[in-house]
């Protein structure tokens, strides 16, 4: 079942509220949210909710046992028990079958001739379980926030399973904190209030037209560009198409998330903020993201020493986590090419901080200037994260082949990309001048722009939505 989806629009996410409304003030409450979520993720693989349950039944044990545990030690080997299972497992989902193909290859070359085994007889083409890579992130969080004396266990298995299940957030985050999210889950809380359910409400429909209108209209042109590259030119529409593709396929999704929680008073954190008008690699990833670079902050990169051991350290200590970063999105060799370009674009402005000098030489126009080109790095990387062995090439090629001319069809492309792009561009200024998202300006808006924009929504979905859309990008990571 997915956000865009009739059966979660008019029928589960209405029947849940209502289900949850004639309990709120019980102990039940969270006994419906919790079947909600298993239904909502087991919908289509029922067998999904297995390793969830698994997942969640072990780290709550652990919990326990680290917090009344007064043997470092001990409390030490439970932790590194926690998440080394956890990530054993999505190593195993992730990227089981992928290094054994790359094993094979290098096995093929001979280059490791004292292991000269085929592997392919291990692989075990399992399919990868939807919303592992956030939901194991929400258990190591519980376990290494107790371990670090930062909250203390939930005595409610119920509690803790609404915590880790929550379906608004499951299958796609944004990864939120267990201290955070916990005590929300955990406490009574009112019936949402008429400001805020028609807040969650406008979070939701906006969503839904940033997904259908523009990034599966985008996701279209990304396809005709694909079919197109021999022309120079197309590999730059592509680029630019699939950058904001991503940007509102992924920013959409997090949109109807945190309506969908609003509905039942629960705040989500936020996961963007005009991240393209970022004027540096540590500036884009305060704005992209957010959940996922302040959870690789905060888990990885301060324990690794963050910049606390000199500078050679500091680099060593960004370049693991974006690499990670990039390996955690997916099993192949270009999002870790991905995740080592964005670590050695912050090494470099940490080393030489471009943007400043622009600002302090040529103050608004070099602000701007600082912005494209942060831009465009930016750009460049999606290219990367695009990519696979067989395309990236293609791709290059046609974006050198446009200095020398467009081919035959691309003025067109450039002008599908300004339809589907522009207009939200617009909306991104508009936040980006009050250092905040379009949607969070909305509670400020006069009535009769409420209604303008709900009329705006309506036609736009009507006569631009894509009814045959793609799915979510971040539901293959």
């Amino acid at each position: 079942m997915t956000f865009d989806s009739y059966e979660y629009l008019f029928v589960f996410l209405p029947l849940v509220f209502v289900l949850y409304q004639c309990v709120r003030n019980s102990a039940l409450h969270n006994w419906v949210l919790v079947g909600a979520s298993l239904f909502f993720y087991g919908w289509g693989d029922p067998y999904l909710i297995l390793l969830l349950l698994f997942v969640s039944s072990q780290d709550y044990i652990i919990g326990k046992l680290i917090a009344n545990s007064s043997n470092q030690r001990w409390r030490t080997a439970l932790i590194v028990f926690s998440v080394g299972t956890n990530l054993l497992l999505l190593s195993l989902f992730k990227y089981g079958d992928w290094l054994i193909d790359v094993w094979n290859r290098f096995n093929g070359a001979e280059l490791i001739p004292l292991f000269h085994r085929d592997m392919s007889l291990m692989k075990m083409s399992l399919p990868l379980p939807i919303g592992i890579s956030f939901y194991t992130f929400h258990t190591i969080s519980y376990t290494v926030d107790i371990y670090r004396r930062q909250m203390v266990p939930k005595t409610s298995f119920i509690d803790y399973l609404s915590f880790v299940s929550f379906f608004p957030l499951l299958v796609a985050g944004p990864i939120q904190r267990a201290s955070h999210l916990l005590p929300q889950i955990a406490r009574l809380r009112p019936c949402v209030s008429f400001r805020n359910a028609e807040y969650a409400l406008f979070l939701i429909f906006w969503g839904l037209m940033k997904k259908m209108v523009f990034a599966d209209n985008l996701g279209k042109l990304v396809e005709r560009c694909q079919e197109n590259m021999a022309a120079s030119g197309a590999g730059i529409v592509l680029a630019y198409a699939f950058c904001f593709q991503i940007y509102f396929d992924f920013s959409a999704y997090t949109d109807i998330a945190r309506g969908s929680a609003k509905l039942f008073n629960i705040r989500l954190t936020k996961n963007f903020l005009t991240p393209y008008f970022a004027r540096s690699p540590s500036e884009f990833w305060h704005r992209w993201h957010i959940s996922l670079s302040t959870f690789l902050r905060d888990y990885l990169y301060i324990p690794l020493g963050g910049n606390r051991k000199g500078a050679i350290r500091t680099y060593v200590n960004l370049m693991v986590t974006m690499t990670l970063g990039g390996l955690w999105h997916g099993a192949g060799i270009f999002f870790i090419l991905w995740g080592i370009y964005h670590g050695v674009m912050l090494c470099l402005y940490r080393a030489v901080p471009f943007e400043t000098f622009l600002e302090r030489k040529f103050k608004a126009p070099g602000r701007v200037l600082a912005t494209l080109i942060m831009f465009h790095i930016t750009v460049f990387g999606w290219v990367l994260f695009f990519s696979k062995p067989d395309t990236f090439q293609p791709i290059y090629q046609s974006i050198v082949a446009s200095f020398s001319g467009l081919g035959d069809g691309v003025p067109q492309l450039f002008w599908g990309l300004a339809l589907f792009t522009v207009p939200l561009i617009f909306t991104e200024v508009l936040g980006y001048r009050r250092d905040r998202e379009f949607i969070d300006l909305y509670p400020r808006l006069k009535l009769h722009y409420r209604v303008l924009l709900y009329v705006l929504i309506f036609y736009a979905i009507v006569f631009f939505g894509r009814r045959t859309g793609y799915a979510f990008i971040y539901f293959q990571f």
